[in-house]
């Protein structure tokens, strides 16, 4: 038995689309198991007030159904429910043709043809006409024989039937609701699967109208801001032809430098909005306190000298995400907290604090600058929304943030207060159990 449940799971559980296909083996097996059953009983009926004949088509079933049963344990599930209904057709007929009118193989006979339709798929037509029509016939020539090709006149019929009605009965009406619950309970999970999918797709429709009202905005603003940078260029190119003036040039070309400054940040933007939806997600070992610190250093040369950065890092567990995507989603916080300083007071300062075990990470960064409204505070993930004016930027940043963390299974939330400080707190799955399921698999190939 552990040898046949191993098999059906191997066979069926890897591919989640033959899920219907293992019910259907699980049952059938079921009712093989049942049938040997019920067939024990009858053979004690038929060994003390049965016929000779009886006797034997009840042992002929009972071996057929074991050898049924070997067939299904090697594999051979639709070969094994062909030879058990056959076999059970055959001996219904016997049965029905010894003791006259009123034998109840026909009770049998109606689970029987039911389990035609449920032990086998839509796409085996065939076998299921040819056992219905089968079925069909046995009845038909039992009707045309009227009960009594083996008719023995010696047989207490009346006797026989008084206990072989109430145990058919008994019987059919106990495959009947096997045979019907797997019916509402295969066509419930078509209705659960059928709702999921129909989901699924409302929820790529409603992606897929974000994604083209986000496509449309994104090609009429990134060709602006691509462009503005190179009209300025263009321009200043103009005036560099007809100067002589060196201070002059000095400040056209830092002007330029700028320019293209702003014009790199942009395609860059670009660059990882593309690279984040169509990448799959890499498993890699984090070390949160070097990727926080080389950020840092990226900015340790911009006009912001005077900016107190701090990194905190406690973490009970190695911790494993995609390295780049965390890179990108920290950077673009990191350089906004930056972008957004308040000069004004005289100690302005951002903090990184990280906090990781087995689970997950809680990541915060934290700045005394300048502050988002309230109002602001939802929409700032938006594409091409600028909470504030006062500082240039391409309104991409915090966009490609949202979107990244998305991609990396997490969430994130912003807190702040105008004029005083913000906070963006971020909680990250930890995927080192998938990076430990993925060394298993690559160690078993």
């Amino acid at each position: 038995m552990k040898t046949f449940l191993y098999k059906i799971r191997h066979f069926f559980v890897n591919d989640p689309s033959l899920k219907t296909e293992l019910r259907r083996v699980l049952l059938s097996f079921q009712v093989m198991v049942f049938g040997i059953c019920a067939l024990i009983l009858f053979i004690i009926l038929d060994s003390l007030i049965g016929t000779k004949l009886n006797l034997i088509a009840d042992f002929v079933l009972l071996i057929v159904l074991l050898f049924s049963m070997s067939f299904m344990v090697k594999g051979y599930f639709k070969q094994s429910n062909i030879v058990m209904i056959i076999a059970t057709n055959f001996v219904l007929l016997i049965n029905a043709s010894i003791g006259g009118t009123g034998i109840s193989s026909y009770f049998l006979w109606f689970p029987l043809s039911l389990s035609v339709f449920i032990f086998f798929s839509f796409t085996d037509k065939i076998i299921i006409t040819f056992l219905l029509l089968l079925i069909f016939l046995s009845i038909l020539f039992v009707f045309v024989t009227d009960n009594s090709l083996f008719l023995q006149n010696d047989f207490d019929f009346k006797k026989y039937i008084s206990y072989d009605l109430p145990l058919s009965f008994f019987i059919s009406f106990v495959l009947n609701i096997l045979l019907v619950m797997s019916l509402i309970k295969t066509n419930y999970q078509i209705e659960k699967k059928s709702n999921t999918l129909v989901r699924k797709l409302n929820n790529s429709n409603i992606e897929l109208l974000k994604s083209n009202t986000e496509l449309d905005s994104f090609v009429y603003k990134a060709s602006h801001d691509l462009r503005s940078p190179l009209t300025s260029i263009m321009g200043l190119l103009a005036l560099m032809k007809d100067e002589d003036d060196k201070q002059l040039l000095t400040q056209y070309i830092e002007i330029q430098e700028k320019a293209v400054l702003k014009l790199d940040n942009h395609i860059v933007d670009i660059l990882n909005i593309s690279k984040n939806a169509r990448m799959g997600l890499s498993i890699d070992d984090i070390d949160f306190e070097k990727i926080i610190k080389e950020i840092f250093a990226q900015h340790a040369y911009s006009d912001n000298l005077k900016i107190d950065m701090k990194v905190n890092v406690s973490a009970t567990s190695p911790f494993f995400t995609d390295k780049k995507r965390l890179g990108v989603v920290l950077g673009n916080l990191i350089a906004n907290s930056v972008k957004y300083i308040d000069f004004h007071k005289p100690n302005p300062e951002i903090t990184v604090k990280v906090v990781a075990n087995s689970k997950l990470a809680s990541i915060s960064v934290h700045d005394n600058g300048i502050g988002i409204d309230a109002e602001y505070c939802k929409k700032v993930f938006e594409m091409f929304f600028r909470a504030s004016n006062t500082r240039s930027g391409s309104g991409l940043g915090l966009y490609i943030v949202n979107e990244t963390v998305q991609k990396l299974q997490g969430k994130i939330k912003l807190h702040s207060e105008i004029g005083q400080w913000t906070e963006f707190t971020l909680l990250i799955p930890n995927l080192l159990y998938k990076k430990m399921l993925e060394n298993q698999n690559n160690q078993v190939v």
